[in-house]
């Protein structure tokens, strides 16, 4: 971490808030607030009765057209090779459910879901704060100071993202940078190309990936990944 600097001036207007959801209880989390919604289901804010914290709570449920291609993603992101990483920068796994669990949803309709409990960042993401400002210079090197250390240790650990980008890059209410979202994340011992599959945001994506080579290495990936999540915070250029 970069201890002199003032990590204050982050502190600006809060980025966009969603609608609320209605309150409701799954497992031992009251679910306050809807915080986005991406691909394969829901993450809201949830008050946890054990810890006395405000939690984030990602929901896949079983109703949603894409569950099954979501469970993979699921699996991924609670497996021990990710809830093992223990770095500030790396949001971390408070729970999760090993077997669907009851809810009733938003219609009052009884479905099952699985979630996943994560410490709250709550600034939100690092791409609504790019929308609404121009980052400072000492800033963006804050953020991808953070950034670098996560992924090194990250790398050191024999794990590669897959998917970095600044929606994925979350900022708590003391400004610590965490990494988030790790559905797309897979073993990578050694270095070279060792990753097959064409995972992860095209817009993100390294020129390796987007040209059908069979194989490619994932760690250079992840790096090329932090290079375009750097350019695009400086220079507010992502469409």
């Amino acid at each position: 971490m970069i201890s002199n600097l003032n990590t204050q001036s982050l502190s600006l207007p809060r980025a966009p808030t969603q609608q609320p959801a209605e309150e409701l209880q799954i497992s031992k989390f009251i679910l306050r607030e809807k915080l986005g919604e991406g691909g394969y289901g829901l993450v809201l804010k949830a008050w946890d009765f054990d810890s006395k914290k405000y939690r984030a709570i990602k929901l896949l449920r079983q109703s949603h057209p894409k569950y099954e291609e979501g469970l993979q993603y699921f699996q991924n992101e609670v497996h021990p090779r990710v809830t093992s990483l223990n770095h500030p920068n790396i949001i971390k796994v408070i729970g999760y459910s090993k077997e669907p669990q009851d809810w009733v949803n938003l219609e009052g309709k009884m479905e099952k879901v699985m979630f996943i409990a994560m410490e709250l960042a709550e600034k939100g993401c690092l791409f609504n704060w790019v929308n609404i400002m121009t980052m400072p210079e000492p800033e963006a090197r804050y953020i991808m100071r953070s950034l670098l250390e996560a992924v090194s240790y990250m790398h050191s650990k024999g794990i590669v993202n897959r998917d970095l980008k600044m929606e994925n890059v979350l900022i708590t209410k003391d400004c610590r940078i965490l990494i988030c979202d790790y559905g797309y994340s897979r073993e990578q011992i050694e270095e070279g190309r060792h990753c097959e599959t064409k995972l992860g945001t095209e817009l993100y994506m390294a020129p390796e990936i987007l040209s059908h080579n069979n194989k490619y290495d994932g760690k250079a990936a992840d790096i090329y990944n932090l290079g375009y999540i750097l350019f695009m915070t400086i220079f507010r250029m992502y469409h």
